[in-house]
């Protein structure tokens, strides 16, 4: 009884007739382990590429520590004076030095007809 019905017999693996093996198998295990070592090489540039972002990549304890620090600078800034406030107390500071340095014209203004 055959396992493969349809598929035609062969000695080789090559499908000669030969001996077990072909002629080219030596030539292409070499290719093989060349190209297995050029893998090697490369997992290992990998590895260390990812060790080094481990050692540098955040936690989710330093995330949180920046979003505590993040919400008490929102915080602080909110309460900061804005410009359009600002604004009115330069305008203000502005009108009350004017009227300090001219309190003497604008009282005699009124107190003289």
């Amino acid at each position: 009884m055959r396992l493969f019905p349809g598929v035609p017999r062969t000695t080789g693996i090559d499908g000669g007739g030969g001996p077990p093996h072909d002629s080219d198998m030596n030539h292409r295990v070499t290719a093989l382990e060349s190209k297995f070592d050029g893998i090697k090489d490369t997992l290992n540039a990998i590895q260390v590429t990812l060790t080094r972002i481990e050692t540098t990549m955040a936690t989710k304890d330093s995330m949180h520590a920046i979003e505590v620090r993040t919400a008490v600078l929102e915080e602080r800034t909110g309460k900061l004076a804005t410009t359009r406030s600002m604004s009115i107390m330069v305008g203000l500071a502005v009108a009350i030095l004017t009227l300090a340095a001219r309190w003497n014209d604008v009282v005699a203004h009124f107190t003289h007809p």
